[in-house]
């Protein structure tokens, strides 16, 4: 698991610094939606490696938050209990 240090420093990096072949395609990652919403968490953040950089195809995604709104991990938990119902 990731410290919370090792989180900001992701979370700080500019797009242009970041190695385009060390992202994890999004299509690559696994979700069991039969587990609890922490373990999906888990899984999700060990498999992306990079919560705030990964690709779609050949396209870098950069993920931002706003410092008044939901945290990562509401958000994730609201993601993987909507893909449920769908």
């Amino acid at each position: 698991m990731y410290t919370t240090e090792q989180l900001e420093q992701m979370r700080n990096q500019l797009i242009r610094d970041v190695d385009k072949n060390s992202l994890v395609d999004l299509s690559s990652v696994s979700i069991d939606q039969e587990q609890s919403s922490e373990v999906k968490m888990l899984s999700f953040l060990e498999q992306i490696q990079n919560p705030y950089f990964f690709k779609c195809d050949e396209t870098i995604v950069e993920v931002a938050f706003n410092d008044n709104g939901l945290q990562f991990g509401d958000l994730l938990q609201n993601y993987f209990e909507n893909l449920k119902k769908s």
